[in-house]
């Protein structure tokens, strides 16, 4: 064997060492990538309200009560990222769970099946319904709201119920 023929042991050595290379460049490009994907998932992952889940319980104690049921509806339990964003930005804000409890709203998320859809009139997800003590709707907002516009939902509803310019 002549040094350098392609039969040679030597000759083999770079080409096997090359392909050692391309694999891991491709090991690591996977690697980088599902870190990647697991971060953004990370990042759109959504705070949990924490809110009850049970509409029968939360009708009883408004009729208790007697206030109102603020109903968050979303795409719960496979939320979108518009429903992840009221959460954060408005629901989660200390100052209306403040005024939530301040006016004293019994709180209920719920999922926007297409049967809620069709009763309340919405379209869409994040939607917020207000619900009296009889399970009747009162009033219902849907899309995307900040924290000073849920705010001031919350004002006007309340108010509104109990000057009697809502369904009782």
């Amino acid at each position: 064997m002549t040094q350098g023929a392609p039969d040679s042991p030597s000759a083999a050595r770079p080409a096997a060492a090359g392909r050692a290379w391309i694999r891991r460049g491709i090991l690591a490009v996977l690697v980088l990538a599902a870190a990647g994907i697991y971060l953004l998932q990370r990042q759109r992952s959504f705070p949990d309200l924490g809110w009850p889940t049970n509409l029968t319980a939360a009708i009883d104690k408004a009729r208790k009560d007697n206030t109102l049921v603020a109903v968050f509806l979303s795409g719960y339990p496979k939320m979108t990222s518009r429903d992840g964003e009221m959460i954060r930005n408005s629901l989660a804000n200390p100052g209306v769970g403040k005024l939530l409890d301040e006016l004293r709203y019994v709180r209920l998320h719920l999922e926007l099946t297409d049967e809620r859809k069709a009763r309340y009139g919405l379209t869409d997800s994040p939607a917020m319904v207000f619900l009296n003590g009889n399970g009747k709707v009162v009033t219902a907002s849907g899309g995307l709201l900040g924290a000073a516009q849920t705010e001031a939902l919350l004002r006007q509803v309340m108010e509104d119920y109990r000057a009697g310019k809502l369904v009782r």
